[in-house]
């Protein structure tokens, strides 16, 4: 039956047995019984595995059988499209479901921002920036600390300094609560920028949020005091990581 065929889909693809799982579907096909619901098992799988290709086929078949695809279909290739560096078709495909308003994972939209760098053209930069812009206004309960601190991170690297700050005063206006990684970013994008005042604004408010700071955190202030030629300072944020140890876990790291 049809609910038998889904359930040995998903063993299948939980057991990572593609190729048994690809025969179970053949045979949905066979028997007029494959939907969307089928094939998007399939396509999850292979966008897990950062197969693109092979949910491109996939969907090939899915259009020759007359198979209508879904939002979870077009959430598929999204993240295959994030995993496997096909960051057009990911931008694409994000634009296209914001105009038929259908919910897109923040988890691919998170990939994607990752793939933008100082080394992407600036017109795609842009673009990519502004989309995440618009799907966090549309897809405000998916606006959280993870994904704001990607759209941060971008912006650092991309040294939008005027689309960070926007993007940070929003993260208060959504009442998002900032994390070591979204200190951690700031100290890095004022460091670039030599802007002392902005790097100690940000360290008083990191020690005055009370998040814990991190080796990482740590290491984006010591970075940022270097770059300002605060050397003194840097010695004494130095003093502060031997103090709490965090040094030898560092150490650790790097051993291990």
């Amino acid at each position: 039956s049809y609910d038998v065929y889904l359930k040995a889909l998903e063993a299948c693809v939980e057991a990572s047995s593609i190729p048994e799982a690809t025969m179970i579907l053949e045979e949905m096909r066979s028997a007029k019984l494959a939907d969307a619901s089928a094939y998007n098992i399939l396509l999850k799988a292979h966008a897990l595995k950062g197969r693109y290709d092979k949910a491109e086929k996939l969907q090939e078949e899915m259009r020759r059988d007359k198979v209508k695809e879904n939002s979870e279909t077009q959430n598929a290739f999204l993240d295959a499209a994030a995993r496997t560096g096909r960051h057009e078709k990911g931008w694409k495909l994000l634009e296209q479901m914001m105009k038929q308003s259908v919910i897109a994972d923040k988890y691919s939209v998170s990939l994607l921002l990752k793939n933008i760098t100082e080394k992407t053209e600036k017109t795609k930069t842009k673009r990519g920036l502004e989309l995440v812009e618009k799907y966090i206004d549309l897809q405000r309960g998916d606006a959280d600390d993870i994904l704001f601190n990607s759209l941060l991170d971008a912006c650092c690297r991309v040294r939008d300094i005027p689309r960070l700050e926007r993007m940070l005063a929003k993260m208060r206006q959504f009442d998002v609560k900032p994390s070591p990684a979204t200190f951690g970013t700031l100290l890095k994008a004022y460091g670039q920028r030599v802007d002392q005042t902005n790097v100690f604004r940000v360290w008083n408010d990191m020690k005055a949020a009370d998040i814990g700071i991190n080796t990482v955190t740590y290491g984006c202030m010591l970075d940022a005091c270097v770059k300002c030629g605060h050397y003194a300072t840097a010695e004494e944020v130095f003093a502060e990581v031997k103090a709490l140890g965090l040094h030898k876990r560092s150490e650790e790291r790097r051993v291990g």
